[in-house]
């Protein structure tokens, strides 16, 4: 019993964890998107672009970890 409480307990930190980053990467993305606009320069265009493709990225790989611990949970 002690196992499966702690299990749980695991999965509901790793999913409130896992939320909490993915909304960071999003205030990451919309920093660099104004400090972009403010002051734009090709460079920083091209370096915004790749950024916010790695940090799509991660989001969407964090966001399906949850959802998969979220549907476990409910098992």
């Amino acid at each position: 019993m002690g196992e499966i409480k702690r299990k749980s307990y695991y999965a509901d930190v790793r999913i409130d964890f896992t939320s909490k980053i993915a909304l960071g990467l999003e205030f990451f993305i919309a920093g660099d998107l104004i400090k972009t606009i403010i002051e734009p320069t090709f460079n920083e265009i091209i370096t915004l672009a790749i950024i916010v493709a790695i940090r799509t990225i991660i989001g969407y790989t964090l966001s399906k970890e949850s959802k998969e611990l979220i549907d476990d949970l409910e098992r």
